[in-house]
């Protein structure tokens, strides 16, 4: 137990220190993740309003 216990501190330990080297990477890339973001935005609204159109509720809304 005391193994298992060990092992996994370290797995934790080595996970820790590949996200600290990966966060300048990160900050680097958020410019590019906002715009990226707005991208896939406008596509998701495109595809619920065609979505809308084919059902033909567009502008309607049901009552639960």
């Amino acid at each position: 137990m005391l193994w298992s216990l060990l092992s996994s501190a370290y797995v934790i330990y080595l996970y820790r220190k590949l996200n600290a080297e990966r966060e300048p990477q990160v900050a680097a890339t958020a410019g590019n993740e906002a715009t990226s973001l707005g991208a896939e935005l406008d596509k998701f609204n495109q595809r619920l309003d065609s979505l809308e159109s084919r059902l033909g509720t567009k502008g309607q809304e049901t009552v639960r």
